[in-house]
C-alpha cells in the first residue's frame, strides 16, 4: 500500500476525503453514521476530539485502522478507553440506533444527565491541560506512538446516532 499518497489525501480509507485537520470543526452532523480522517505523526501523538450531544444522545469513537476501536464517549468519567457496544455504527453491519438503543453508557446527550467532560483525566493521561470549551461537553482522546502508526497511518472519528439527533464536533490540537 502507498502510505505516501494516502497521507498526501489521494485516498482515504473512510468515506471522507478532505480528512478533519487540527482546531477545524466538523460540519454539525445528525442521525446516522458520519466518518472524519484524521492522519497520524510518524513519531507519535495524541488525537483530542471535543464533542457535544445535543439532547438526545449519540456516540463518538476513535477507531484506529479499519476496526480497531481505542476510545469512545460515555456517561462516566473513566469511560474513554470502552467498553465497546460493538453494534451500533460498527463495521460491517452499521446499524443506526433508535433512541430507545441509546441507554448504552457510550452515547451521550444531556437528556441523559450531566455529561462528564474528562478533562481531569486527559490531563493525567496526556499531560496537556483540559482544552474542553463551550459549546462541547466531553473529551475523547487516543494518545499513539510509532508503532500504531505503522500497524496503520491514520484515524476514523465516527460518530453514531438515532433519528432527529444533533452533535458538533472539533479536533483540538495542542502542544
Amino acid at each position: 500500500m502507498n502510505w505516501s499518497a494516502i497521507l498526501n489525501g489521494v485516498w482515504w480509507p473512510d468515506r471522507d476525503s478532505s480528512g478533519l485537520p487540527c482546531n477545524a470543526v466538523a460540519l454539525p452532523g445528525g442521525e446516522g453514521i458520519t466518518d472524519n480522517t484524521i492522519p497520524l505523526d510518524p513519531s507519535g501523538g495524541n488525537i483530542t476530539i471535543m464533542f457535544t450531544a445535543y439532547g438526545l444522545p449519540d456516540k463518538l469513537e476513535i477507531i484506529h485502522g479499519s476496526v480497531n476501536k481505542v476510545a469512545t464517549t460515555g456517561m462516566a468519567a473513566n469511560s474513554n478507553f470502552g467498553p465497546f457496544d460493538n453494534v451500533y455504527g460498527t463495521e460491517p453491519s452499521n446499524v443506526v440506533p433508535t433512541v430507545a438503543q441509546t441507554s448504552l453508557t457510550q452515547f451521550i446527550g444531556t437528556n441523559k444527565g450531566t455529561v462528564p467532560d474528562r478533562g481531569i483525566e486527559y490531563t493525567q493521561d496526556t499531560g496537556i491541560a483540559n482544552p474542553l470549551v463551550s459549546p462541547y461537553q466531553q473529551l475523547v482522546w487516543w494518545v499513539y506512538d510509532t508503532t500504531d502508526y505503522q500497524a496503520s497511518p491514520f484515524v476514523t472519528i465516527r460518530v453514531t446516532g438515532p433519528q432527529n439527533t444533533g452533535w458538533q464536533l472539533e479536533r483540538s490540537c495542542g502542544p
